[in-house]
């Protein structure tokens, strides 16, 4: 049969419109512990099937394609595409911020298939039916988990707090979500286009998803939908003047009314000495204080941004022409952070061992990735698709028969577009895997409903051509989704294993999703630390070392390196390490720590000294640090400090063995007999675990060199009952009492 033949044309349309209502089912209901990073997830299965969208829609034509004429949309995608892929390109990490392309690709994949199921009227009212079903299974998981029922099985600390994330993981992710579904359900319903079962349909789905975004308390979810509702109240009328004129004798109207109603809820009487007025001003006070307190809100949330903010700018305002790539924002951020941002990021957000990965305003994000040029696309984009929304649902029909839902989707697109233009001034909803596909696909069908088709002929060869280019791009793009998605899989199951304390299987999984993904910083991360808690020093230098070619911001895989380093016996790749730590992470003591083992380890006492110092600007008394400073102050030549360390450090823990044990060493070693008698004997009652039997000997040892022969005996003694295995102890003794016969 031939390819362009009706049946297998028909047949490839019909792939084309179960493939759609595929990918949307499935990345908005895709939910399970297979994968340990389910945002993630569901963008490299968006991204997947979006390619072999892609592939049938290109071969449904033969000798020429038929494209809804939109150069509007066209021109600045294809613009923005290609300065991605530039990005991509010079990027650190090309094949992961290649993932992330993919991800824009997908974007004229969905319009360019939108636009072409436009023209069958029973295809569009089948995708919007299975738009809002699934939008109502999202709304009724994340009512009941609200409620206390959760039929997804998550992590207890959602449960707890009840949550109500459904199957996209987070508030604000339901959020971005509800962006695009209710201006479309809101519109659907005032529609006269669809029949009462549809209307009836568009019904539920404003009602739950109106549910489920209170539930949220997603501020930046109620602002982008107040945004959209304004615009498309006065995208109805045909007249805004004629319109705004009645909204405003409407309110001066409800303002003549208020007094009317206060003075009838008055006189309706409630139980006890309370009336119906009494109850409206408490619920009113009550709503008042939760919408000032949303508005007013410094919380953590708030506060997160604005220092995430801060640090984008920097980072956006040093990028040229292709930025750092996409995906890449949130690796190279740490190094654009000031010694002010980094005391007030290690205050706020520190202690939840948050990473900001998303600068939480999306045309931010973007100046930083792809470029001033590529957020400006950005933005032009999205206004090429407002303003084609707007044109369809505001143009003439020119023929009677013109398609009833051509204004309904032209509103719908118009809503979803601003809704997501303005939540991105707060968000990353634009790098939301559910909420674009969504998006795209309803500007696409509204193109296709008030636009018309041109022709494009192609040459075979040009065809041919294309197929082979297009088909190279599903296959390429298939494999590396599904390393990735593979990867995670192991990934997830790794973590798990680290959690079920089974090290030896997390160490196996993690291999396998190195050998799936080898680009991933993370996973490179993990293998290296979990390799190095269960004692395979050597085996976690490698993953380390990648990861931090991959990530070389990342303070914990620093630290991470630096540590075993140490343990393997290479002070220099430490000392390395430790400073790339302290460099990206300047307030975290323990980067000073690893780095001053590291020169006492390579002889430089003097450096290691100092390094301790700066380990102490921040924990002032703490007795290791400061028992730490003193052993190197004594390896530089300087006892007097050290002792006078030590003394202190006794102040502030007085029963610390080792301490006293160490004490005792430096003062013997001054001539101080005496009083390293006294610390020596306080380090071996206090530290009886570990070291009572060498503070036991220095004691004796003391003893002898104040010639108290009989005191050393009796220590010796007694010592040896202790430690009968200590050798030293017996040596001591065997000694004593030679002399003891001598004499």
């Amino acid at each position: 049969m031939r390819i362009d033949s009706d049946s297998m044309r028909r047949a490839l349309e019909m792939a084309l419109e179960v493939g759609t209502g595929l990918t949307l089912v499935t990345v908005t209901l895709l939910y399970t512990p297979v994968f340990s990073d389910m945002f993630e997830a569901k963008g490299l299965v968006a991204s997947g099937l979006c390619l072999w969208l892609a592939l049938i829609w290109v071969l449904r034509f033969r000798s020429q394609i038929t494209l809804v004429w939109a150069p509007v949309i066209y021109v600045p995608l294809s613009l923005f595409l290609m300065q991605a892929l530039i990005s991509a390109g010079f990027s650190r990490n090309p094949a992961h911020s290649i993932e992330d392309w993919l991800g824009y690709f997908a974007w004229g994949t969905l319009f360019v298939t939108g636009a072409c199921l436009a023209s069958n009227l029973s295809r569009v009212n089948r995708i919007l039916r299975t738009i809002q079903l699934t939008s109502l299974v999202v709304a009724a998981v994340g009512i009941l988990q609200y409620a206390g029922h959760d039929p997804l099985g998550l992590p207890a600390r959602y449960a707890a707090l009840r949550l109500a994330v459904s199957t996209l993981g987070n508030t604000n992710f339901v959020a971005h979500y509800l962006d695009q579904i209710l201006p479309l359900s809101f519109v659907l319903l005032l529609s006269g286009a669809l029949r009462p079962v549809d209307r009836g349909l568009a019904l539920l789905c404003v009602l739950a998803g109106g549910i489920l975004l209170f539930l949220t308390n997603s501020l930046g979810g109620w602002l982008s939908i107040a945004a959209a509702a304004f615009v498309l109240a006065a995208s109805f009328v045909s007249q805004p003047r004629v319109w705004l004129r009645r909204v405003g004798i409407g309110i001066l109207g409800a303002g003549l009314l208020i007094p009317v109603a206060a003075v009838i809820l008055r006189s309706v009487p409630l139980d006890g000495n309370r009336s119906a007025s009494d109850a409206a001003s408490e619920a009113i006070s009550v709503i008042q204080t939760d919408v000032i307190h949303a508005f007013e809100r410094p919380d953590y949330s708030t506060a997160m941004r604005i220092l995430i903010w801060k640090d984008g700018w920097r980072l956006a305002k040093d990028q040229g022409w292709v930025g750092v790539g996409p995906g890449e924002w949130g690796t190279e951020l740490p190094a654009y952070r000031t010694s002010t941002s980094h005391r007030d990021w290690h205050g706020l957000i520190y202690a939840r061992q948050n990473q900001a990965y998303y600068a939480h305003q999306d045309y931010l994000q973007e100046w930083g990735e792809t470029g001033l040029l590529g957020a400006l696309l950005l933005l032009s984009l999205l206004a090429a698709a407002a303003t084609l929304c707007w044109r369809v649902a505001h143009a003439v029909p020119e023929i009677e028969s013109d398609p009833p839902l051509r204004r309904a989707l032209g509103l719908a697109g118009l809503g979803a577009v601003v809704a997501a233009g303005a939540h991105a001034l707060i968000s990353f909803n634009l790098r939301d895997p559910v909420a674009m596909p969504h998006l795209w696909l309803i500007v696409g069908l509204a193109a296709g409903m008030g636009l018309p088709t041109q022709q494009v002929a192609r040459s075979t060869v040009a065809r041919y051509v294309t197929i082979l280019a297009v088909v190279g791009m599903t296959a390429a793009g298939t494999w590396l989704t599904s390393r990735a998605l593979i990867s995670d899989s192991y990934l997830a199951r790794g973590l798990s294993h680290v959690y079920e304390r089974q090290g030896n299987r997390a160490i196996l999984a993690m291999r396998q999703a190195n050998q799936w993904r080898d680009y991933d910083a993370q996973t490179q991360h993990w293998l290296g630390k979990v390799s190095l808690e269960m004692g395979r020093v050597e085996e976690s230098i490698e993953p380390l070392e990648r990861s931090l070619t991959l990530s070389p911001f990342s303070a914990t895989a620093a630290r991470l390196l630096a540590r075993a380093s140490i343990k393997v016996g290479n002070p220099t790749r430490a000392m390395e390490a430790a400073k790339m730590a302290i460099a990206v992470d300047p307030l975290t003591p323990d980067n000073y720590q690893l780095l001053a083992i590291a020169q006492r380890r390579m002889g430089d006492s003097d450096a290691a000294a100092a390094t301790w110092r700066q380990a102490l600007s921040f924990h002032p008394e703490d007795p290791k640090l400061l028992a730490a400073l003193a052993q190197d102050l004594h390896l530089a030549g300087k006892a007097e400090d050290a002792i006078a360390v030590l003394e202190k450090t006794l102040q502030i823990a007085p029963r610390d063995g080792v301490s006293h044990g160490n004490l005792g060493v430096y003062l013997l070693g001054e001539g101080r007999y005496k009083e390293a008698e006294s610390h020596f004997r306080q380090a071996a009652q206090s530290d009886q675990e570990t070291s009572a039997a060498a503070w036991s000997g220095n004691l004796i040892h003391v003893l002898i060199l104040q010639e108290r022969w009989s005191d050393a005996l009796e220590e010796a003694k007694e010592a040896i009952n202790s430690h009968p295995e200590d050798e030293r102890l017996r040596e001591l003794l065997r000694t004593l009492e030679e002399r003891q016969e001598i004499q």
